[in-house]
């Protein structure tokens, strides 16, 4: 069984780190190639687009559209950020707790 938690744990660890290297590799490309769907990805689900673009979109111009829509979507992580914490908060118990049986 412990031999099987190793094998899990690196198997995730080594899902992990290819995320990050996908993460990196996103934040490379420049935001205008993408398109509709890939760009709500970009911008929500990998947000590489606030990481590499945000900054640099903002010192080339202001666009109030621009600025709308990366507030949308900063607002809508801080919520499912605020949400899953919750949701841990709720299902959180204390690991020094100790108890006695007898």
């Amino acid at each position: 069984m412990i031999i099987l938690d190793k094998v899990i744990g690196k198997i995730l660890l080594y899902v992990l780190f290819q995320f990050f290297i996908t993460l990196i590799t996103f934040m490379t490309y420049p935001t205008d190639i993408f398109r509709g769907f890939g760009r709500i990805v970009l911008f929500t689900v990998i947000p590489a687009g606030f990481v590499s673009y945000m900054p640099i979109g903002l010192l080339r111009q202001v666009d109030v559209t621009f600025l709308l829509e990366a507030l949308g979507c900063a607002l809508l992580l801080l919520a499912g950020s605020v949400w899953v914490f919750h949701i841990g908060l709720r299902r959180y118990s204390s690991g020094n707790l100790m108890g006695i049986r007898m």
